[in-house]
This record gives structure tokens, sequence and C-alpha cells, in this order.
């Protein structure tokens, strides 16, 4: 029905009278309407007035979105400015919407990763630092029959043990992980405010991100190796009061030392300090198992506090940028 009403007077053969062109007006949409005033105001000089007078103050409802498309119709007739003069006093309004909502997205966003992809981030490290202490205390502390037990024997110290766990301890693995994990969070930020910015003005919006990969600046503590010292004594007293029962193990201690005199001294030690193992072990507290979460331990706290606020500052900055940039960007193009 509109559409055909439209049409026919869209032709120019056909006037209607003021009440006929305002019935005309309220059957239409905003946007339909200003068609319609544009198309047939030649033939029906009336609808200046009719327009100006009763559909205009009308406007005032309207959102600023609808605002702005009706002015790009009523570009260069009479009406433009009138209905651009609101348009205006909407894009104000729109304007401390946006920013009041662009500022709460943003603090969800701060939140959001503080309460919980913060806390994911550190579980996937606690789990990484598990697996990789595990695998490096085996490695140095294991072994068929012992034989790197039999070096540890001779002549490893804390100082050694700091050296060979660094070797063995990939700290790229843990700069690109936590990269990843940064990264990813940071694209579903640019995501979503892609998706708002074309929601609002039909605009793609992207912020330039620019993370920098801290150094991975931290190492054992001196609580750590003095742990490290005492689990190594506990190692030696242990592979000693092995010796006495394994035929195998004090023949390659008498071969290393130089000597079966040199075993018969350790022999003698062992005694007592066997002594000692067995209240361990009845106490059930396995010694392997405490220095390797004395490691993890404090590797996840100086990861946890000393570096990865570097990376939690950087993500903020960003988050903070880059919505700040998203309103700018929103504001400039309404």
């Amino acid at each position: 029905m509109i559409v055909v009403c439209s049409c026919v007077i869209s032709c120019g053969s056909l006037e209607l009278s003021r009440e006929e062109a305002l019935s005309r007006l309220q059957e239409l949409s905003p946007e339909e309407g200003a068609t319609f005033y544009v198309e047939n105001r030649e033939n029906n000089p009336v609808l200046d007035s009719l327009y100006s007078d009763c559909v205009i103050p009308a406007l005032m409802e309207c959102d600023y979105f609808s605002l702005r498309n009706l002015t790009r119709i009523l570009y260069d007739t009479p009406v433009y400015e009138s209905v651009e003069v609101i348009k205006d006093e909407k894009a104000k309004e729109i304007q401390s919407e946006i920013e009041l909502e662009v500022d709460s997205i943003c603090l969800a966003e701060h939140e959001m990763f503080d309460k919980h992809y913060l806390a994911s981030l550190e579980m996937g490290v606690d789990s990484l630092l598990e697996v990789d202490v595990e695998q490096i205390m085996d490695d140095y502390a294991g072994g068929i029959l012992n034989v790197k037990k039999l070096m540890f024997f001779f002549g490893r110290d804390r100082n050694d043990f700091k050296e060979k766990f660094w070797s063995k301890f990939d700290t790229t693995k843990y700069q690109n992980y936590i990269k990843d994990f940064v990264e990813s969070y940071c694209s579903l930020i640019d995501e979503k405010q892609n998706n708002y910015c074309n929601d609002l003005i039909g605009q793609s919006f992207h912020s330039e991100r620019n993370i920098i990969v801290p150094n991975f600046t931290i190492g054992l503590s001196q609580s750590t190796l003095a742990h490290v010292s005492s689990y190594t004594q506990k190692q030696k007293d242990e592979i000693c009061t092995e010796a006495i029962k394994d035929y195998a193990v004090p023949l390659a201690l008498g071969f290393v030392s130089g000597g079966a005199s040199t075993l018969y001294d350790v022999g003698s030690t062992a005694y007592d300090v066997s002594k000692m193992v067995e209240e361990v072990k009845n106490a059930k507290i396995d010694d392997d198992e405490m220095v390797k979460y004395v490691c993890q331990h404090d590797l996840a706290y100086q990861i946890r506090n000393f570096y990865l606020v570097h990376w939690t500052k950087q993500i903020h900055e960003y988050i903070d940028k880059s919505n700040n940039e998203l309103k700018q960007h929103i504001i400039e193009n309404l």
C-alpha cells in the first residue's frame, strides 16, 4: 500500500492536499517519509511546510543513527539544516553514552584478565613447571644402576646443581607460552572491539599492538639452593647406604675412587647415617619430591611476582590504549 502510493505520487501526476499528504506521511517510517518528501516535493509544494511543521518536531524522538540516515536523504532540501541541528544534538548524547559504555567494557576487560585469565595462565605455568622440574630432577639424580647418582656423589654441589638445572630448563618455552596466552586475550579484545565498532558505525576497527617479550630474569633463590645443599648431602648418604647392599655399586665406587680402602671408609660412615634415612622413610617424607616441590614453588613464585608483572602491565596498557582509540574512532566517524 505504502509503496504504491509513493510510486503514484512520485510520477508527478498527482497533487495532494495538506491533509492527504499528512496522512501519507503518518503511514510511513521516518526514512520512508523522508524519501516520500524528497521524491514528491516539487509537485506538491505543501510538503515543504508540512514536513517542517509536523514531521521535524516528531524527529526529536528519533535516535542518532536514524537522524544520520535522514540527513543523507534530505541533503539539499529546505529542511536539511533543521534536521542536521537535531542530529548534532543527538550526537552529543550518544557520544556520552558511547564513552560510558566503552569505559565500562574497558573496566570489565581489566577485571576479566585479572580475575580469570591470569589465574588460568598461572595454572598453566604451574603445570609446565611440574613436568619440567620432574624431568630435570629425574635426569639429574636418577638413571640406570644409579650411574648419575655416582656422579652426584663425587663432587656435585649446589653450584653444580644450579648450572645443570638451568642448562636443562627451557626459559624460551615459558616466554612463548605466556606470550601466546597474552596475545590470545588481546585478539579476543580486538575481535569484540571490531564487532562493536562495526555494529555502531559500519566500520572496522583495529588497534596496533606492540607486545614486547620481557627478559626471563629469574633464578633459584638462596633458600632453595640451601635446601638443595641439604638434599645433596642426603643423596650422598643414601648412596652410601646403597653401597653396602649392592655389590655392583661398591665395585664401581672402589674403581672410581681409586681403591678398596676408600670403600670401607664410606661404608662405616654410611652405617650411622642410615638411621636418619630410616627415620625420614618412617615419617613418609620423600626427599626427591620435596626438592622438586621447593624448586617448583620457588620458580612459580618468581614468575608470578617478578616476571608476569611485566606482561600484565603491558596488557592493561593495551586495554586502555585500544579502548581509548576505539572511542575516538567511533566519535570521529559518527
